[in-house]
């Protein structure tokens, strides 16, 4: 009898035992402290964040690579200086004008111009020069192929020019540096200088 009851005692202290060292793994186990939880989470969301960061720059990446086929002109091996000037809801000159490397000028004036339909002339070499000096003032080589904006009512200018050494061509409707602005400005005041003479291109 006495050995029953200490065999029954054993059990119940084995019991207890088994419960207690279950406590005590989980209480020796490795933790996580709550610090290292926060710093856990924060990690996983700027990792998060800078996935977000890279996919929206590829994106934007993705978007001006369009947007620059999309405007991209054809530029012939003779072309010099080229600009294009489209139409607006207003009174903007609209204009087609190419100068080749030799210094000849066809202008194509559509609208309020100060006349209408094809034209050329021949600029002197300072004129041709000068066209590059005002490039250069305003880091045209050194501008964005496209400035634009997703408006319709705004007029566009293309300008392409091309050296010997260089090829620029910039599509402007908005949101263009001041440079670019004035270097346009001065290419009108400069075409509107030449001495235009009609002539008929299907001749």
């Amino acid at each position: 009898m006495r050995i029953l009851a200490t065999l029954c005692l054993l059990v119940v202290l084995s019991f207890f035992g088994c419960k207690d060292s279950k406590k005590s793994i989980q209480n020796d186990l490795p933790e996580i402290s709550k610090k290292e939880v926060v710093e856990s989470e924060e990690e996983q969301i700027e990792v998060k964040e800078e996935a977000s960061v890279d996919s929206s720059s590829e994106d934007l990446a993705k978007k001006k690579e369009v947007e620059i086929k999309r405007h991209q002109p054809y530029i012939t091996p003779s072309m010099y200086f080229g600009m294009y000037c489209s139409p607006c809801f207003g009174q903007c000159p609209v204009y087609n004008l190419d100068i080749d490397t030799a210094g000849h000028a066809v202008i194509e004036a559509k609208r309020f111009f100060d006349f209408q339909g094809f034209h050329e002339a021949d600029l002197t070499k300072d004129q041709m020069q000068f066209i590059l000096d005002k490039a250069n003032e305003t880091d045209y080589f050194g501008l964005d192929h496209v400035y634009d904006a997703n408006v319709t009512d705004l007029p566009s200018t293309l300008t392409i020019l091309q050296t010997s050494s260089e090829l620029q061509w910039v599509y402007d409707r908005l949101n263009a540096p001041e440079g670019l602005g004035q270097f346009e400005a001065d290419m009108d005041s400069l075409i509107r200088t030449l001495d235009w003479k009609p002539f008929d291109p299907k001749k």
